[in-house]
């Protein structure tokens, strides 16, 4: 392989985070290393192209000069005399190329990007439950609108999930040898080359279209999945547990207040979480002793089954959250630490907007990790006053509505 040779494409802004630019940039060189050897072999001995961790180009050893464009706005992102190197471009999302190369001041080569009859791969780069149901409504978006051949790849505990939901997308275990371009789907947040959009201001389930150049709303997924009932009685599911606990909802005993008063109103109350006991720093996470235990390593795909047929789900801003959506069970999603517009739209959203919330959308405030649990008031009093002033109350008017049920509180 020639000698590597990056080139960017968007001009740095004062939002980067430089740390998590390297971070990205470092995870994109793993990429490009197992991308291998390029695709697309073109007319000219040595010349090869394609667009599998952004553009690849390989030129051969000769007088060559390249002219990278873009096709619709004409911007120049490259143009220089290189002889024996690849070039590689920083930015891996859907660029409009216009690539000319020209030999002893002839063009010898030009070409635009066109995905149509392609194969086009959409990797889930971020193994979540929720970013990977988030990403993958565009995938038929994309195959559609291009006439491309779109296939993905996700993680492995998600595959029977995804192909019950996407059985008309195939799932592949790498980059096919006829791809011609590849989506790394993920947030990318604080970063300037996985998205070209600020990560923290943008819905979620619009990343992956800007991603893979779709500034349009993906179809909506809602699949209910062919299976009997599970219980003959009406049930709720919950889901208690998230990734850190500054998605979780801790009104003192607000979990066992909503349990105990669904319960009153005729309904199960079913646990799905996969543990019964989570632990992060000084917060640990149990299931209301009242509710039905269902925790466990149950497959996704039976977890859906049973969404799919509850009268509506409670949780938070997490996978279990998108299961229930994309299986079309409503979805009581309480969250005080993002905004309204960043995970799926659901009128049974419970927020308290009189309170400090929202700091995930924040695009001053940069997570790494879980050591900051609360960017504005950690250690004080304030900490995680989002989720503590969401009261029982908030929840159960959204889940009685939810499930068309008219009571008093």
């Amino acid at each position: 392989m020639y000698p590597l040779q990056y080139f960017r494409c968007s001009l740095p802004s004062a939002q980067e985070n430089k740390k998590i630019a390297r971070i990205q940039l470092e995870l994109f060189a793993q990429m490009q290393e197992k991308c291998g050897t390029l695709r697309g072999l073109t007319n000219v001995n040595g010349l090869a192209i394609d667009f599998n961790c952004g553009l690849r180009l390989d030129v051969p050893p000769g007088n060559f000069q390249i002219h990278i464009s873009d096709a619709l706005s004409k911007q120049v992102f490259f143009n220089e005399e290189i002889s024996a190197v690849r070039l590689i471009s920083q930015e891996k999302y859907a660029i409009n190329y216009q690539i000319d190369v020209y030999k002893d001041k002839q063009l010898i080569f030009s070409h635009t990007f066109n995905p149509a009859g392609q194969t086009v791969l959409f990797h889930c780069s971020s193994s979540a439950i929720g970013d990977t149901l988030a990403f993958l409504p565009y995938a038929r978006l994309y195959r559609d609108k291009f006439n491309a051949k779109v296939v993905c790849w996700v993680a492995d505990y998600l595959r029977e999930l995804v192909a019950a939901l996407y059985p008309d997308i195939p799932i592949v275990d790498g980059l096919p040898e006829d791809c011609y371009a590849a989506y790394y789907l993920g947030t990318w947040i604080d970063g300037p080359y996985g998205t070209p959009v600020e990560g923290r201001t943008y819905p979620l389930w619009k990343i992956a279209g800007a991603i893979t150049g779709l500034y349009a709303n993906p179809p909506i997924l809602s699949s209910p999945m062919p299976c009997p009932r599970p219980f003959p009685e009406p049930y709720v599911c919950i889901g208690v547990e998230a990734s850190t606990p500054r998605k979780g909802w801790h009104y003192p005993q607000g979990w066992e207040i909503v349990v105990n008063i669904l319960q009153n109103a005729g309904l199960r109350v079913i646990c799905i979480d996969r543990h019964t006991l989570s632990r992060a720093g000084d917060y640990e996470t149990h299931i209301p002793a009242n509710a039905e235990d269902m925790t466990g390593d149950i497959p996704l795909l039976e977890r859906a089954k049973i969404l799919t047929h509850a009268k509506c789900f409670i949780g938070l801003g997490s996978g279990l959250s998108w299961i229930a959506y994309a299986v079309g069970c409503p979805v009581v999603l309480i969250s005080g630490f993002s905004e309204d517009y960043c995970e799926f739209s659901t009128p049974y959203r419970v927020i308290n907007r009189l309170t400090c919330h929202g700091c995930f959308n924040d695009s001053r405030v940069t997570f790494m990790g879980d050591d900051v649990i609360c960017p504005y008031h950690q250690g004080t009093k304030r900490e995680l006053e989002c989720s503590r002033s969401i009261h029982p109350d908030m929840v159960l008017a959204s889940a009685f509505a939810a499930m068309g049920i008219t009571i008093d509180i």
